[in-house]
């Protein structure tokens, strides 16, 4: 899992920049292990709980309070 490894610091990063980021990033990251979870299982509920998970991480990230 090399992404995973990626991931993590990208979204220490983020939250270093303003830590009201810190979840809406977590949150797209997650989101986006979710979509080849569901080829690997073969369990077709990830697709749309990852797209959920990514699209609420994007929407509090942007009408989140500056």
């Amino acid at each position: 899992m090399r992404e995973a490894s990626i991931a993590i610091p990208v979204v220490g990063a983020a939250a270093l920049y303003d830590i009201n980021w810190f979840y809406p990033a977590f949150m797209l990251v997650m989101g986006a292990h979710y979509l080849p979870f569901s080829h690997l299982y073969g369990m077709r509920i990830f697709v749309p709980l990852g797209a959920v998970m990514w699209l609420v991480g994007l929407s509090i990230g942007l009408s989140a309070p500056a």
